[in-house]
This record gives C-alpha cells, sequence and structure tokens, in this order.
C-alpha cells in the first residue's frame, strides 16, 4: 500500500483466521483450526480490489466460502492459482477450481 493508510477490519461471525493467500486478482482467508471443536472449518474468498476500495462496505464485498472438514488436522494452508484454490488439511489436499467462466 503506497500511503501506508489503514484500509479495513474485515470481520466473519467471531472467526479466527490463521493462513492467507492472494493471487493478485482474488485473497483467500483461512480459518484457523480449533483442534478442541469438531465442526468444519472455512475459507473466504474475496476480490482484493473491492477489499482495497474503502468506499465497498464489508457486507457488499463480492465473495465465496468454501468449506473443509478439518478431521484430525492440527494445521492447515491456502494457496490460489489464477483458477483453483488449493486447500491443504492434515493427511488431505483440496484443489477446487471454481473460477473458470467467472
Amino acid at each position: 500500500i503506497e500511503t501506508q493508510q489503514f484500509l479495513r477490519h474485515i470481520k466473519l461471525n467471531g472467526r479466527m483466521f490463521a493462513d492467507i493467500a492472494s493471487n493478485g486478482t482474488q485473497v483467500s482467508i483461512m480459518e484457523a483450526i480449533d483442534i478442541d471443536s469438531d465442526e468444519d472449518n472455512f475459507v473466504f474468498v474475496f476480490n482484493l480490489a473491492e477489499v482495497c476500495d474503502i468506499n465497498i462496505p464489508v457486507d457488499k464485498l463480492w465473495r465465496r466460502v468454501r468449506i473443509f472438514e478439518k478431521q484430525s488436522a492440527t494445521k492447515a494452508g491456502v494457496a490460489l492459482s489464477s483458477t483453483c484454490l488449493v486447500l491443504s488439511h492434515g493427511d488431505n489436499v483440496n484443489i477446487q477450481d471454481f473460477w473458470k467462466g467467472n
């Protein structure tokens, strides 16, 4: 950020986050794994230009949500390419191609 200006906070239902990735167009934010919970975890994908536009309220940002089952995982990671979201959690790696045609 050239101006070093703070742009925004993104809070999502009190969730805690541990990993972030960007492909230059989108940014993904991966929820931290709570080893004491049996609930699935979430990855939120946002349009990076919109996230950096302070005139767009958080609730109006374009977003996609992906759920991943943590199973026995204690760590997880996320990466983005121009077409794929890659999630690693425990002994699983999920590759989701959900940008084609967008």
